[in-house]
């Protein structure tokens, strides 16, 4: 697995619109926000939020139980 970097969501949402690929969302857990995961080149990025992005609709949103980083 490549480098991990954390961004804001703001960025990350940034990042999602010149890509276009692959999202992997993991739902709140508990005290924990949601937590997204996208590959761009050769880096994964990844944020945290507490209420759910908005996410370009040309993305592929794959669900998952767990995500480690």
């Amino acid at each position: 697995m490549g480098p991990r970097v954390q961004v804001e969501p703001a960025e990350f949402l940034q990042i999602l619109q010149r890509e276009k690929g692959l999202v992997i969302q993991r739902q709140k857990v508990f005290l924990q926000g949601i937590t997204y995961v996208s590959r761009c080149g050769d880096y994964y990025y990844y944020t945290t939020t507490k209420e759910p992005l908005v996410l370009p609709k040309e993305c592929i949103v794959q669900h998952a139980k767990n995500i480690l980083l």
